[in-house]
């Protein structure tokens, strides 16, 4: 079994899979949701300047004693409040080599109250995500867009084909951008910078096209902030367009006349 899976059977996080140099050889959808890195990159090239150096010291520790259980190191990444903690651990080739390692990205308990929730079936947070972070650009006044994600019941019902969506939709927005799997089997996104209806729609036609690429047909609503709008209003106005549009389509909440 390979070590990123193993882990993830057992710790259903943002994991990863790295070289020593930091190259990363795997991670999974919230860790480079999170991370705003992929295979190939360096795990560390967010994370803030301040934390770098004892990020580094740890991470060479961990190759150094891989006997020892190693503390977690807290962490900020570029552009975000929160704080994390890596936990990670060396292990070995088919050589017996300690040449790479696994590790784990968790909220700080000491910052954070809240956690997300991760859907198996996709490797996506849940729906809580999301609402967090729609919360947390209302309170810095960005911008924003919400996208509700609807795609045919079959393909809901069908664990390969949701996987399949899920990689086609994260292969669409930015890395920075929070996408989540619904409840219903569903996708409700949060992209950040999405100013004005032109925008929105753009990013929504992309996410139809991208889908229909692995034959999925989806329906996609959008909705914009308003100054004082609730985040549940937001997501019912993203919900309604999605069920307003036809199969392959997409567009707003119907307004009324």
């Amino acid at each position: 079994m390979k070590p990123l899976t193993a882990l993830t059977s057992l710790l259903p996080v943002a994991a990863f899979h790295a070289a020593r140099s930091g190259e990363i050889l795997e991670a999974n959808a919230p860790f480079v949701q999170l991370m705003r890195c992929v295979p190939g990159d360096d795990w560390r090239m967010h994370i803030m300047e301040g934390d770098r150096t004892l990020l580094d010291v740890f991470w060479d520790e961990i190759f150094s004693n891989t006997a020892e259980l190693h503390q977690p190191i807290a962490f900020l990444i570029h552009g975000s409040e929160v704080s994390y903690q890596v936990r990670a651990q060396a292990v070995t080739n088919d050589a017996g080599e300690y040449v790479s390692a696994v590790g784990a990205i968790v909220v700080d308990e000491a910052s954070s109250k809240r956690r997300w929730q991760v859907d198996l079936a996709t490797g996506l947070p849940e729906h809580d995500a999301v609402i967090q972070r729609f919360d947390e650009l209302t309170a810095a006044d960005r911008p924003f867009m919400a996208a509700v994600v609807l795609l045919d019941q079959a393909d809901v019902d069908d664990e390969m084909r949701r996987k399949e969506a899920a990689r086609q939709l994260l292969s669409i927005v930015r890395p920075s951008d929070m996408l989540a799997s619904e409840a219903d089997g569903h996708f409700l996104l949060c992209a950040g910078g999405v100013r004005g209806h032109q925008a929105a729609l753009a990013l929504a036609g992309r996410m139809v096209a991208g889908l229909a690429e692995s034959s999925i047909t989806a329906r996609v609503g959008v909705a914009l902030p308003d100054r004082g709008i609730a985040t549940a209003t937001l997501v019912r106005e993203a919900s309604a367009g999605a069920y307003a549009s036809e199969p392959g389509n997409f567009g707003f909440a119907p307004t009324e006349d």
